[in-house]
C-alpha cells in the first residue's frame, strides 16, 4: 500500500491495462444505477430511521454505506504494486471491507445524518486515484467481479431495507392517547412538540469516543412521549375543576355578557314619552309594588343572579323591615328601586317596580302650575273679580338686592303672589301618577330620586364629600330638586332640618366639615339630607350599623317620629332583628336573592315557619342563655353564579325532605299576611298544612 507512484507505473503491463480500464468503466455504470436508486430510497429511509431504534439503523446504514465501501476497496485494490500477490490484493480487499463494517456500525449506533449528506457521500468520486494509476495496477479478474457482484447487490439492498423500516415502525409505534389542551381540552398530538423538547430525553448515544467508534445507548423516545402526555393530561384535568373555567371560555361569557349590557344601555339612556313607563298600581294603599324582580350583574366569570324573582308591597305610612344575613340582596333590591345599581355590570333584567309618586302638574308648556294667593274681602273670604273668579293677590316686583323694579314709565311692575310653604319653599300644583321604575330612563329617573325616593346609608363618611362643609351638601339638594329655590330659600330649608333631626348649634354645624362631626352626627345629616324634599319613601340600609348602642337608640326614634311628621314610608335593611321588631311594621326575609318568608312583625317572631328564619332567630343571644352555645346555621350560601333548580336552604336546612330535591317551592298563604316559600306547608309537604 506504502508503494510509490513511480514505481506502480514502471512495472505495469499493457494487456493489463486493458483489463483495469474495461473494469473501471463496469464500476462507475454500476455506482451510476446505486446512485439513483439511493435518492428515491432515501426520502422514505430518512424520516423513518429517525423514530426507529439502533437495531433498524444499522440495517439503513449498512444499505447506505456499501458503495462508499467498496469504492474505497475498488481504489486500495488498484493502488496495489503490480509486485504484490493477488493474496495480498484479496488481504487489502478484505482489510478495506472490515473497515467499511466498522465505519458502517459507528454509523448506525449513533453518527445522524441527513439524506442530502448521505446522497453525497454515495454519488462523490475518489479524488486522489485517477484513471491513470488504476491502469498500473495489477488487479486479478476474480477481485473485479466480487466488486462488481458487491455493487451490484447494494442497488437493490435500499428498497428492502425501506420495506423492512416500515414493517417495524408500525411494530413498534406505542398506542398512547394523545394528551390533553390545557384550555380547550382538545387532544394534542406528537408532531405538535417542537423537535428541541424531544431531544431532552435523547440519550447521548451520538457522542463518539476518542477512537472514532461511537458509543452505544439506548433512544427513550417512547419514554419522553408517556411523561409529556401525563403532564399534560395533569395540567389540563386541574383546570377543569368545577371553581375554575377556561380562558376560551372567559371571552366567549365576556362577548355575551357585552352584547346584553349594550342593550339594556341602550334601554336606558332612549328619549320616549311618560306614557310608556306610567302604569297603575295594583293596590292603592301601596306606595311600592316589587312585582317579580331580577337584578343580574355580568362578570366574567359568569351571570351573578344578586335578586332573582322578589315580589312584596310596601304600604303607605309604614315601615317594612328586610332582612337575611349578608350577601342575601338586601341592599341590590333597594338599590334597583332608585336604580343606583352599579352599570354597566349591573343591570334590572326583568319583573317591574311600581311606585306611586306625587309629581308637580305641568302647563302646556312644561312648567309645574304655581300656587297663587287670593285677595281677601272684608269678611276673610276669597274676593271675586267682575267674572266672578277670583283675584290673585299681586305686589311689586324686586330684584336680588330688595329694590323695586320699574317700568320705563317709572311705575313699579307687578307680578302675582305665589304660595310658600315652611322656610319660604314655593309651593306648585301636584298630582298623584304610578311609574314603573324598571322601565324609566335615566333622564327621567332624576325627578324621584332624591326627591320622592330618598336613601340613608349605613356609613355617613363615605357618603359626605371631605372637601365640602355640611351647609353646601345640604343645599345642593334643595337647588337641584326645589324649582324656584334661591341660596337663601336653600340656607333656611337646611337649617329647618338640622333642627328637625335634633342637632344643637345648627348654625355652627351648618359651617363645618365631615371630619369635624362624631360619627352620630354625621348619621342626623344624612338622615336631614333625606328629608330635605320631603320625600314620600325613606331607604335606610342599616343606618345604626356604625353607631354605638345608645346613638343606634336615638337614630331609630327619629326615624319613628320623622314618619309621623312626614307621613312617609320607611324601608328599613337590617341584619339585626332587635331593630326590625322595635321598628318594622311589616317583615320580609330573604335568602340567596328570594324571599323565603314574609308577614307581619307579630307573626313573624311569634310563629316563624320557614327554618331559615328560625335559625336567624336562634342565633339572636339572649339574657336568658347562661352557659349555652350560640345557635349556628350549618353550611354556606350557594354559588350565585350557578344556582341550583331546587330550594336554595336544601343542603343547610335540618327539616329537608323529598320534595325539596324539585324546583324552588312557590310561596304559600298561610294568613292573609303571613306566606312562606317551603314545602313543609304546602300541599306537597310531608308535615305541611295550607
Amino acid at each position: 500500500m506504502a508503494t510509490k507512484k513511480s514505481n506502480i507505473t514502471s512495472a505495469a503491463k499493457p494487456e493489463d491495462k486493458e483489463k483495469l480500464k474495461t473494469a473501471e468503466s463496469e464500476v462507475k455504470a454500476t455506482a451510476t444505477a446505486s446512485s439513483s436508486a439511493k435518492k428515491a430510497a432515501t426520502k422514505t429511509t430518512a424520516t423513518s430511521a429517525k423514530k426507529t431504534n439502533s437495531t433498524s439503523a444499522k440495517k439503513t446504514a449498512t444499505a447506505k454505506t456499501t458503495s462508499a465501501g467498496t469504492k474505497k476497496t475498488s481504489s486500495s485494490t488498484k493502488s496495489t504494486s503490480t509486485g504484490v500477490k493477488k493474496t495480498s490484493t484479496a488481504k487489502t480487499t478484505s482489510a478495506g471491507t472490515a473497515k467499511t463494517s466498522s465505519s458502517t456500525k459507528s454509523t448506525a449506533t449513533g453518527v445522524k445524518k441527513t439524506a442530502p449528506e448521505m446522497e453525497k457521500a454515495a454519488t462523490s468520486e475518489p479524488s486522489e486515484i485517477t484513471v491513470e494509476n488504476a491502469a498500473t495496477a495489477n488487479v486479478s479478474e476474480s477481485v473485479e467481479q466480487a466488486v462488481v457482484a458487491e455493487v451490484t447487490a447494494t442497488v437493490s439492498e435500499p428498497q428492502e431495507t425501506a420495506t423492512e423500516f416500515e414493517e417495524e415502525k408500525s411494530d413498534e409505534t406505542p398506542n398512547t392517547v394523545p394528551a390533553a389542551d390545557a384550555e380547550t381540552g382538545d387532544a394534542v398530538s406528537d408532531t405538535q412538540v417542537s423537535e428541541e423538547q424531544k431531544n431532552i430525553f435523547v440519550s447521548e448515544s451520538e457522542k463518539s469516543d476518542e477512537g472514532g467508534f461511537a458509543v452505544e445507548e439506548p433512544v427513550e423516545k417512547n419514554k419522553f412521549k408517556k411523561i409529556i402526555s401525563r403532564i399534560k393530561s395533569w395540567y389540563a384535568g386541574k383546570f377543569r375543576n368545577k371553581h375554575y373555567i377556561s380562558r376560551k371560555e372567559s371571552k366567549r361569557i365576556s362577548k355575551e355578557n357585552m352584547r346584553t349590557m349594550r342593550s339594556f344601555e341602550k334601554r336606558k339612556k332612549r328619549r320616549v314619552s311618560p306614557e310608556e313607563y306610567t302604569t297603575q298600581m295594583r293596590d292603592s294603599r301601596n306606595i311600592v309594588e316589587f312585582e317579580n324582580l331580577h337584578t343580574y350583574f355580568y362578570t366574567d366569570a359568569g351571570v351573578v343572579k344578586a335578586v332573582n324573582g322578589v315580589s312584596f308591597d310596601i304600604p303607605q305610612s309604614s315601615t317594612v323591615g328586610v332582612v337575611g344575613e349578608s350577601g342575601c340582596g338586601k341592599s341590590v333590591t333597594s338599590l334597583s328601586l332608585m336604580q343606583l345599581v352599579q352599570a354597566p355590570q349591573g343591570q334590572i333584567a326583568d319583573g317591574s317596580i311600581r311606585f306611586k309618586s306625587l309629581d308637580y302638574k305641568l302647563d302646556g308648556s312644561g312648567k309645574p302650575i304655581p300656587i297663587w294667593e287670593y285677595e281677601l274681602d272684608e269678611n276673610g273670604n276669597e274676593a271675586l273679580d267682575e267674572n266672578g273668579n277670583k283675584k290673585i293677590l299681586t305686589r311689586a316686583k324686586t330684584d336680588k338686592k330688595g329694590n323695586v323694579v320699574l317700568d320705563k314709565f317709572g311705575n313699579p311692575i307687578m307680578e302675582n303672589v305665589q304660595k310658600t310653604g315652611s322656610s319660604g319653599v314655593l309651593l306648585f300644583e301636584m298630582e298623584e301618577k304610578a311609574y314603573d321604575i324598571a322601565k324609566m330612563p335615566v333622564r327621567d329617573m332624576n325627578k324621584i330620586r332624591g326627591r320622592q325616593i330618598s336613601m340613608i346609608f349605613q356609613e355617613p363618611m363615605t357618603s359626605l364629600n371631605p372637601v365640602l362643609t355640611i351647609g353646601n351638601q345640604l343645599d345642593e339638594v334643595s337647588l337641584l330638586h326645589l324649582p324656584g329655590a334661591t341660596k337663601q330659600i336653600a340656607k333656611a330649608k337646611s337649617l329647618e332640618m338640622l333642627n328637625l333631626v335634633g342637632i344643637a348649634m345648627p348654625e355652627r354645624v351648618y359651617k363645618s366639615y365631615p371630619h369635624e362631626l362624631s360619627g352620630g352626627m354625621r348619621q342626623r345629616v344624612m338622615i336631614a339630607m333625606a328629608l330635605a324634599c320631603n320625600p314620600r319613601l325613606i331607604i335606610a340600609d342599616e343606618p345604626t350599623t356604625a353607631l354605638d348602642v345608645t346613638i343606634q337608640a336615638q337614630v331609630l326614634d327619629l326615624l319613628r317620629d320623622i314618619k309621623h311628621k312626614i307621613d312617609g314610608s320607611i324601608m328599613l335593611i337590617t341584619h339585626d332583628l332587635g331593630v326590625i321588631a322595635e321598628m318594622a311594621d311589616f317583615v320580609v326575609v330573604m335568602y340567596a336573592g328570594r324571599i323565603v318568608e314574609m308577614g307581619t312583625v307579630q307573626e313573624i317572631f311569634d310563629n316563624p315557619l320557614h327554618p331559615y328564619t328560625v335559625g336567624l332567630q336562634k342565633s339572636k343571644p339572649s339574657m336568658n342563655s347562661e352557659g349555652e352555645r350560640l345557635f349556628n346555621i350549618p353550611g354556606n350560601v350557594p354559588n350565585p353564579i350557578n344556582m341550583p333548580e331546587y330550594c336554595y336552604f336544601r343542603e343547610r336546612c335540618s327539616r329537608s325532605c323529598e320534595a325539596c330535591a324539585q324546583k324552588f317551592p312557590d310561596m304559600v298563604s298561610v294568613s292573609p299576611t303571613h306566606k312562606v316559600a317551603c314545602y313543609l306547608y304546602g300541599k306537597e309537604g310531608t308535615n305541611g298544612k295550607q
